[in-house]
């Protein structure tokens, strides 16, 4: 989070923006669009679809970070990449983006989630994510 991480995102305002904050207070941040100015937003946190515009650019090929391993050996062979330096490193541990954790979600308000959903829906629906 940058340093200047607004206290109106903490659920107790009275700590520093440097202080590990919970996912609710992210959510909240990367949510509200209007309460970040420009020079906070991260692009990490933005939605995809606001970064490389599926809809308007005609992309030859579209991985999903899940799905890395398989797509970049896939990509380099189409490339006929198949030099072993080209070789895309092993991950080393499992990530499962799709997994819904309750013990995360279920702490977030209605309107939380709503907003949530406001921001990112594009991109669950052009990528074909679930939704909670």
């Amino acid at each position: 989070m940058p340093h200047s991480w607004p206290s109106l995102f903490r659920d107790n305002p009275n700590k520093k923006p440097d202080d590990n904050i919970t996912f609710t207070e992210f959510i909240r941040f990367i949510s509200e669009p209007g309460k970040v100015v420009p020079e906070q937003r991260d692009e990490h946190w933005l939605p995809m679809h606001e970064l490389c515009h599926p809809c308007s650019v005609q992309y030859d090929f579209i991985s999903k970070y899940e799905n890395l391993q398989e797509d970049s050996d896939y990509l380099l062979n189409w490339m006929d990449a198949t030099d072993p330096k080209y070789k895309f490193p092993r991950p080393s541990r499992a990530f499962h983006a799709n997994r819904y954790d309750p013990k995360y979600f279920g702490k977030l308000s209605h309107e939380e989630i709503k907003a949530f959903y406001a921001k990112y829906m594009p991109d669950f629906l052009l990528f074909n994510y679930d939704f909670l």
